[in-house]
């Protein structure tokens, strides 16, 4: 993960927020913190390191993927085993009246209350495909959280919803493994992201990095959805949002860098091989003139 997406360590065990805040963790030589209580509600999410965490004076050994939930009130804390190796984790802390307006809104919401008054169900254990969707969520959380887009208050909000909801999906789950909820599949979680992320750098390793799968999963996975590879996955969706901005006029010099082409020469010759037509003659045959601004069909990129 991108190093400005990380929280520096403090022992503060109050919110700040009225509503929830959200922190990524990953630090060497760990200092462990004492037993505590919270008057606000904490989901904590492990990802690596050497750590048991104790909660009401048991000790659980924690798997990456592992959530605990803790409701106000709880002692808990958790004990780094070994401090050589890099403890990582999220931390969600939600206050009680943001969790009881969000379950007045919402009733599903309803099993995660009822989930915090079972003494014993603190722990869950995720599959991998829950785990890489509530963890593409907290990524995309850090990241509107750390930058100024438009719509960034809202985006934060409505992930944070999202999150909570594959945690009270998995609460469910856990509640009646007679129905088992269908969970979000790799593959629609690699599709999100993509389509979210077209302006940025996209490989393999960094979809590797970002879900904690196998690169060559990963490759595998599309090539049994689509039948083409990953790459060509991209290059169409690049493609595609690049000929939305030809339409509406925009120039072609800003278009290809936007979505992720390193040069003029390499767009021309995929945009042309996959519409038959020059990225010029593309647009001087279907722009939507007037839309932001007079189309120069003569205009260079």
């Amino acid at each position: 993960m991108k190093k400005r997406l990380r929280s520096d360590f403090n022992r503060r065990q109050y919110m700040l927020s009225q509503d929830y805040e959200i922190y990524y963790y990953e630090d060497l030589h760990h200092m462990n913190v004492d037993p505590h209580v919270h008057t606000y509600y904490e989901f904590y999410v492990y990802l690596d390191g050497d750590v048991d965490f104790e909660i009401e004076g048991r000790r659980n050994k924690l798997i990456k993927g592992d959530c605990i939930l803790v409701p106000p009130g709880i002692e808990h804390r958790a004990f780094v085993n070994n401090a050589d190796i890099a403890y990582r984790r999220v931390i969600v802390w939600t206050s009680p009246d943001y969790m009881e307006n969000l379950i007045e809104r919402y009733e599903e919401f309803g099993c995660l209350k009822e989930h915090f008054q079972d003494s014993s169900g603190y722990l869950l254990h995720t599959d991998p495909i829950t785990f890489n969707s509530i963890w593409g969520k907290v990524v995309n959380m850090l990241e509107e959280l750390n930058g100024n887009s438009y719509g960034r208050e809202t985006a934060i909000e409505l992930k944070m919803q999202e999150m909570l909801l594959d945690i009270s999906r998995l609460v469910h789950a856990a509640s009646n493994p007679e129905h088992p909820e269908t969970e979000k599949t790799l593959y629609q979680s690699l599709l999100e992201y993509i389509d979210s992320h077209l302006d940025e750098k996209l490989t393999l390793d960094r979809l590797s990095e970002v879900f904690y799968v196998n690169k060559y999963h990963i490759a595998h996975v599309f090539k049994e959805n689509l039948a083409i590879s990953i790459h060509q996955y991209m290059l169409k969706k690049r493609l595609a949002s690049c000929r939305e901005a030809l339409l509406l006029g925009e120039k072609i010099s800003e278009v290809y860098t936007n979505y992720g082409f390193r040069d003029y020469p390499g767009f021309f010759r995929a945009f042309k091989k996959e519409y038959g037509l020059s990225p010029q003659e593309y647009r001087k045959l279907y722009a939507v003139r007037n839309y932001s601004g007079d189309v120069s069909e003569n205009k260079k990129p």
